[in-house]
């Protein structure tokens, strides 16, 4: 059995407390643990690098391709090229994953070639057509293998559909996935304040968020049911949140990267590659959302990727599609945080590999693992771009973080460019 040995690395462990020191690493078959002095097969300098566990995705949404298998596939792939090892993906694909079938027939169509690509896991609909008017049958969809039931994109149910659809997954012990936004109440396509209002654009308010919220967590009270709030992007959401967990309501929450880096003041020249969903908010309610992934609000950190056409951002902002290539450069947006001094490398292993696969129910990951250069500098460019969406924000930017190699099962891959660095 090969043994590799990595010295000097930064071992950001959330499996254990293994410091902020740099340590020696040894990696085989079992999995990776603190050297023990044995001959090694492999040794490698990891001087200045960070050793964190391969990414899982809650917030990814598949390609809306028809019933082109193949291009999911390749998200998966490009997934895998940029360090996530499974993704959770929400039921507005097409074939919508209302009923089993549907889900079956993406099952088994993708990932029947030797090429590396994360491993899929689907979110079930809650209601049929995602339409929120009547319910799925959610008892078939776990039964399937679909690890939670959420709306995707879809309206949130009115509050009897709701409480009835809690109480069914309750029931089931089936976790539920519900973006806060109120459906009718509010429209439009940017943060409601100063600068929608100098832009002219409809704006959504912050509010309507914490009031979906606070509905939620009231029928949560009521029901018990294991509830997973995705893409929140208000302090008044986090404050809401924050209460809920402190009374032990079984609630848990994600973020958007997006909301992490950015605030409405991207969008100020109308540039669509900022038109998201949620909307980016003020520095307020970015400084709320940071403060609740540091102190573990919010768990988890999500892409929220979307592979949108080739022409979802022509036209006047308000006309474009929501939403951005996620997975590129994600570790770099991750590294960025760290470089701003907003959340340490650890929280940021915490919130995007064991709290995310423990909300979804599945054991967390020991076996694959990512060398992550922080300091390495880079372009995107669309050569460099894994995801067949072109359409992100990053796209010409220089970036910071890269990608420098992957311990899977005990194997040690290295990627080019960073070979000779560590002695290999």
């Amino acid at each position: 059995m090969s043994l590799t040995r990595i010295s000097n690395v930064q071992w950001f462990n959330p499996h254990a407390d293994t410091g902020t020191q740099a340590v020696s690493v040894d990696a085989d078959a079992q999995g990776l643990r603190l050297s023990d002095h044995a001959q090694a097969d492999v040794t490698m300098d990891g001087q200045g690098l960070w050793l964190m566990p391969a990414m899982y995705d809650l917030g990814q949404h598949l390609p809306r391709a028809g019933r082109a298998a193949s291009a999911i596939s390749h998200e998966l792939q490009a997934a895998w090229t940029n360090g996530f090892g499974a993704v959770c993906a929400a039921p507005d694909t097409d074939p919508l994953v209302d009923n089993p079938a549907a889900m079956e027939w993406i099952m088994q169509r993708v990932g029947h070639d030797a090429q590396p690509r994360a491993q899929l896991h689907l979110i079930g609909a809650l209601t049929q057509g995602l339409q929120g008017t009547q319910l799925s049958n959610m008892a078939s969809l776990q039964q399937a293998g679909c690890h939670a039931v959420g709306q995707g994109d879809g309206p949130m149910p009115e509050v009897g559909l709701l409480r009835q659809a809690l109480r069914y997954a309750a029931d089931l012990d089936l976790g539920v996935h519900l973006t806060p936004q109120l459906n009718t109440t509010f429209a439009g396509c940017a943060h409601d304040g100063a600068v929608a209002s100098r832009l002219g654009l409809s704006g959504i308010p912050g509010v309507s968020e914490t009031l979906a919220v606070a509905m939620i967590v009231a029928l949560v009270e009521d029901t018990g049911c294991r509830v997973h709030l995705t893409r929140l992007s208000s302090a008044g959401a986090v404050t809401r949140l924050r209460q809920a967990q402190a009374a032990g309501l079984p609630i848990t929450a994600g973020v958007s990267l997006w909301n992490l880096l950015y605030t409405d003041q991207a969008i100020a020249d109308y540039d669509a590659r900022f038109h998201l969903n949620p909307p980016l908010r003020d520095e307020t309610d970015q400084r709320a959302l940071v403060d609740g992934v540091r102190d573990g609000t919010i768990g988890v950190i999500s892409s929220d990727h979307r592979p949108l056409g080739q022409d979802a951002k022509l036209g006047p902002f308000a006309d474009t599609q929501a939403g951005a290539n996620g997975i590129d450069g994600f570790i770099a947006g991750l590294v960025k945080l760290v470089h701003e001094h907003k959340l340490p490398p650890a929280r940021l292993a915490q919130s995007t590999s064991q709290t995310p696969r423990r909300v979804i129910g599945e054991e967390p990951d020991t076996k694959d693992w990512l060398l992550i250069d922080p300091n390495q500098a880079w372009t995107m460019q669309a050569d460099n771009v894994h995801s067949a969406s072109r359409h992100t924000p990053w796209m010409g930017q220089s970036m910071h973080g890269a990608l420098a190699g992957r311990i899977t099962d005990g194997v040690c891959e290295i990627h080019q460019g960073w070979q000779g660095r560590l002695g290999v």
